[in-house]
């Protein structure tokens, strides 16, 4: 037996030390469990009622008679309350790969109060089970208005008898639907949106598998509900079945799109009335010819507006049906099919198209219609390509692609009620309001922008205007006809520059209505000759009303059923704008000098002639890369042709013995920028008086403050991101300045050279053709003084040329103007593990514990024993100085051993 012990405490310390390095070997049968595996959380208001659940299950087994068969029943439970539906559960175990048959017969036990046995599967199992796992799914009745737990139970049979042997349940908070609901891909993106649906783990006909269809299916006692996209939110291979009439809409710029390659089916297909709107729709990444994004086959009518459907196969197809289709307000490009496909057949739908940018999709036309569609209003690209088989009118065609909506999708178009209040489109850059007679009545409206040739709608037009307003379309829908007068009222108020030449004396400071700079345009039969001002009389009719509202910033007309333009022969299709005609402009400076002192100098300049110049701000390079940048208010100018003046500016607040540079900045009635060569001086050090240079004709300018705008692209990308562009004045149409004022300084855009027909001609030393930057520090003092330089001074005069030279160019750097669209980037989120998930040491640990103590006391009594300190009531004392007999047989010698 002694020389057993040690043996033993030695193994009692291996089984210790094996346990706690891996104590999942204490837990091969963990018992049962049940989790949500798709989606794998709620949002957190809870799932909303119609939600689709995905569940994984793990189980023992361990009591079943192999020889019978079934001898497993798997049953599922949920309230009664839930009304859930669509049951489906795994055909094989995932442990044992056994068959499982959906069936509910061997669940023999009542189900608990409240509770309905919603299905479940049987299987025949062998000897070597000791356990399996099945995943199961089910829709959560749209009716259901509370939470409940799911419950599993496991029954096993043996000796002729069903037993349960397991049980577990899981709890599942649910939210009601509402009138308006959500859709996401997960349970984050849901955020505080309810209810919200969510994808589930499935791919199956109809879309069953989204949150999509699930939001769709949930509306059936709602139909005329919305449902709201939320992110970037993906559907899978098989087409999302709208057979509800609900209305889908995107929140903040959100996207529908596709992650997988499977790309034989439509991502939408729509059977019902249905609206769709707010939505980039795209079919990610699949490869030519990719998905048609939208099918359509409706016995309703169907509207789809302010939507970019970019990237797909067919943009939309129509089936031969009765329903109708308006489309309207979207940007449609980049297709490698028709924007629109309506198919042959005698079915009564129609397409109603207007108001849309339909264009770089597929080459030739771009819609086909089977005679079946009217499609005015659009933008159809530079060049245009007549839509096959639609009705359509060339005088309504838009000569310039309408501005893209900024973070949203869709372009900036829109449906107005006038009434006989004041209302206002593109945040108040235009307002509309009827006189008192008369009823209500819609208006279309459309924003091209501004700053840009781009964004002019007829660049065909005879004159040429520099643009203080956005380039506006304004017509009526096909069959109104207002009974009331219209009153149109636009902004004018884009630059500074534009605010003080139209409130001068040469238009809204004098009293002829004809020379008021609001123009019109008449596309159908070209009455004005180009852009003509709306209070100029016309072909024999008199002009409109046409009156300033300065302390608003603002140009009024009165459209009514007499004069040009009017109601009934005009508002068909109306374009204007508010601009000032291109004029000839010149400056003829003499001297630009400068005089230096402590921390400061005194900067002085003269001109013999000043044409058309509106004021001059003197500009210093700032260094670090930022330029010349306007240090000055605008100092207006007091020349005229036949005499020029004498100018002061004093810049204060410098650090002597630095050089500085300086510039003066000529602005013109046209807003152009015309600059003098560049003067250096040194604060606090007097120079001598530099000899007289001749100069040679500057290149005059055309310069404002550029901003970045959202371009459309025709580039395949899996999904859309609004990338922002800089734009330049080009022949190519680049429908994506904005027509809303920002005060944030923009970044400069390059410039474009061009031989001008109304020449702008400056006589001065060099030309450094740097853009100012639009920042106006506080200005110095101005006044007049003498044109000699003094002691002290730098000095740079000019030789005077005359007007006309035909050398002069005008170098044009076009405004741009846009909102500037921030695309958030997403931040990692460091995972950090959560204590309450770490694998517990299971049951064993107390037994691993209570070996272990074991084996040190009996390690211990055991050295006790041997070196006769502790006598054993079941051991003889230790014998000393002798070894055991062999054959461990007991050794007869007494205690104390022979003499």
């Amino acid at each position: 037996m002694k020389r057993f012990v040690p043996g033993f405490a030695l193994v009692l310390v291996l089984i210790a030390a094996i346990l706690i390095a891996n104590p999942g070997a204490s837990q091969a049968n963990p018992g049962s469990t049940l989790v949500l595996s798709s989606p794998s959380g709620c949002p957190s208001s809870g799932c909303a009622a119609g939600q689709r659940l995905n569940l994984q299950t793990n189980f023992d087994l361990g009591t079943y008679d192999p020889g019978t068969t079934p001898n497993v029943q798997f049953c599922v439970y949920t309230p009664v309350a839930w009304s859930a539906s669509q049951f489906r559960i795994d055909a094989r175990g995932g442990v044992t790969n056994a068959a499982y048959t959906t069936s509910i017969s061997y669940c023999t036990e009542s189900a608990p109060a409240n509770y309905n046995l919603l299905g479940g599967a049987y299987a025949s199992l062998t000897s070597t089970g000791f356990g399996d796992s099945l995943g199961f799914a089910f829709r959560l009745g749209d009716t259901a208005i509370a939470s409940g737990s799911i419950l599993v139970r496991v029954m096993e049979q043996a000796g002729g008898a069903w037993t349960r042997t397991e049980q577990t349940f899981l709890a599942v908070p649910v939210v009601p639907t509402a009138a308006t609901v959500y859709v996401a891909n997960d349970a984050a993106t849901c955020s505080i949106n309810s209810p919200c649906y969510v994808n589930s783990g499935e791919d199956l006909s109809d879309g069953l598998g989204t949150g999509l269809k699930d939001a769709i299916d949930a509306r059936a006692g709602n139909p005329q509900g919305t449902i709201v996209i939320l992110g970037n939110y993906t559907v899978k291979s098989q087409s999302v079945l709208v057979d509800q009439p609900v209305t889908l809409s995107g929140l903040n710029d959100a996207s529908l799109t596709y992650t997988g390659q499977i790309c034989n089916q439509p991502m939408l297909r729509i059977t019902a009335g249905a609206t769709l709107r707010g939505l980039n729709i795209n079919d990610g990444i699949c490869a030519n010819p990719g998905r048609d994004l939208i099918a359509i086959d409706s016995p309703a009518n169907i509207a789809i507006e302010s939507n970019d459907l970019f990237n797909g196969s067919n943009a939309i197809t129509v089936a031969d049906n009765s329903g109708s289709l308006l489309l309207r307000f979207n940007q449609i490009h980049a297709n490698t099919g028709y924007a629109v496909q309506m198919a042959a057949g005698s079915g009564t739908g129609r397409l109603e198209a207007l108001a849309n940018n339909l264009y770089g999709n597929r080459s030739g036309a771009q819609v086909e219609c089977n005679q079946k569609g009217r499609v005015d209003h659009n933008y159809w690209g530079s060049e245009f390509i007549a839509p096959s088989n639609c009705t359509y009118a060339s005088g309504k065609r838009l000569g310039a692609a309408v501005l893209l909506r900024p973070s949203a999708p869709g372009v900036q178009a829109g449906e107005f009620v006038v009434t006989t209040s004041l209302g206002n489109a593109f945040d108040g850059q235009i307002s509309f309001q009827r006189t008192a007679e008369g009823n209500d009545f819609s208006l279309y409206i459309l924003n091209h922008g501004y700053g840009s040739s781009d964004n002019v709608p007829f660049t065909g037009a005879s004159s040429v205007l520099t643009a203080c307003s956005n380039y506006w379309d304004v017509f009526l829908p096909d069959g109104v006809s207002p009974s009331a007068s219209l009153g149109l009222i636009f902004k004018y108020n884009l630059n500074s520059g534009c605010t003080a030449t139209i409130e001068s004396t040469s238009y809204c400071g004098q009293t002829d209505q004809a020379l008021l700079p609001l123009y019109w345009y008449d596309p159908i039969a070209n009455l004005t000759n180009g852009w003509s001002t709306t209070g100029k009389s016309l072909g024999g009719n008199p002009g409109q009303e046409t009156v300033c509202l300065p302390d608003s910033d603002e140009i009024r007309v009165n459209i009514d059923a007499t004069g040009r333009p009017n109601l009934a022969d005009d508002l068909k299709f109306l374009p204007f704008v508010v601009g000032i005609p291109v004029q000839n402009s010149s400056v003829m400076i003499t001297s630009f000098t400068s005089q230096s002192s402590a921390a400061q100098i005194l900067l002085n300049w003269t001109t013999s002639s000043e044409y058309n110049v509106q004021s001059i701000y003197v500009q210093r390079d700032m260094g670090a890369g930022t330029g010349f940048q306007r240090i000055s208010a605008a100092i207006p100018g007091k020349g005229s042709p036949l005499t020029g003046g004498a100018y002061q500016y004093l810049d204060t607040g410098l650090t002597d013995g630095v050089i500085y540079r300086y510039r003066l900045e000529m602005v013109t009635v046209n807003q152009q920028s015309i600059y003098s060569g560049i003067l250096e001086a040194t604060a606090g050090v007097p120079t001598a008086t530099p000899t007289a240079t001749n100069t040679s004709t500057a290149t005059a300018t055309a310069t404002s403050t550029p901003t970045q705008t959202r371009t459309p692209t025709i580039t395949r990308t899996p999904t859309k991101t609004r990338t922002l562009y800089q734009v330049f004045a080009t022949k190519t149409r680049t429908p994506r300045p904005s027509s809303f004022r920002t005060s944030t300084p923009a970044p400069t855009a390059n410039s474009l050279t061009r031989t001008s027909a109304a020449r702008t001609q400056l006589a001065f030393g060099g030309v450094e053709n740097t853009t100012p930057s639009s920042g106006y520090p506080e200005p110095g003092a101005t006044q007049e003084t003498s044109t000699y330089p003094n002691q002290g001074e730098n000095s740079l005069t000019t030789t005077v040329y005359p007007l006309g030279t035909e050398q002069n160019e005008l170098t044009v750097t076009p405004t741009f103007h846009s909102f500037l669209t921030l695309t958030p980037t997403p931040t990692p989120t460091l995972q950090t593990a959560n204590p309450e998930q770490r694998p517990s040491n299971g049951p064993w640990l107390a037994v691993l514990i209570i070996l272990s103590g074991l084996s040190a006391l009996t390690g211990v009594l055991w050295y006790l024993w041997k070196q006769d300190i502790l006598k054993l009531p079941f051991l003889p004392p230790y014998p000393k100085g002798e070894n055991p007999p062999e054959g461990g047989g007991q050794d007869d010698t007494p205690p104390g051993g022979p003499e």
